[in-house]
């Protein structure tokens, strides 16, 4: 039950990531930087993610630990990578128990929820989960892909979501930032 309420605070978190207005406050970024992005590093989680130098960070809160914002927004909605991290209730959790929660916590909280498809994955060199669902919030309609990983009683879940319109130009670079997610 923890986990389920857990989850649910974590849907609304990035449900809420992609509308503008939020304030930003940048991250401390590494000097480093890989194919010409910037490096945040998140020593709480023992992780580190790159992202695209005209993409905005933003430090998240209470499970979103950080969401980078994509130039430009459609109806008000700027596409958005965040990567939620979280440690599990029961730390021999498996992933296929969490994606399970995950999802019906997607279908609970999104109006018009519909799953796409979910399919075996990688994330930071682990087991992964990949999904793709749409659904509104409030009138606007919505395409997510989220990858989902369990780590030594950690759950990692990076999440990109954008309007339909945004979706497919931005995909590329969002998958990129994905793939630079590396567990320490």
């Amino acid at each position: 039950m923890r986990t389920r309420r857990a989850v649910s605070f974590l849907i609304l978190l990035v449900a809420g990531s992609a509308c503008v207005g939020a304030s930003p406050v940048p991250p401390a970024p590494s000097a480093a930087s890989s194919a010409g992005f910037l490096v945040f590093r998140d020593t709480s989680f023992g992780f580190r993610v790159g992202y695209p130098s005209d993409w905005a960070a933003q430090a998240g809160t209470e499970g979103t630990v950080v969401t980078v914002l994509a130039p430009g927004a459609t109806a008000g909605v700027r596409a958005s990578v965040s990567v939620l991290a979280q440690p599990l209730s029961d730390p021999s959790q498996t992933l296929d128990h969490f994606t399970d929660v995950w999802l019906t916590e997607q279908a609970r909280s999104i109006p018009g929820y519909h799953l796409v498809s979910s399919d075996p994955g990688v994330l930071a060199d682990r087991t992964a989960r990949r999904v793709v669902y749409t659904g509104q919030q409030g009138t606007i309609d919505l395409q997510w892909e989220a990858a989902l990983t369990v780590d030594r009683g950690r759950a990692f879940v990076l999440v990109f979501v954008a309007t339909p319109d945004q979706f497919l130009p931005l995909h590329a670079t969002a998958e990129a930032v994905i793939g630079s997610f590396a567990i320490d």
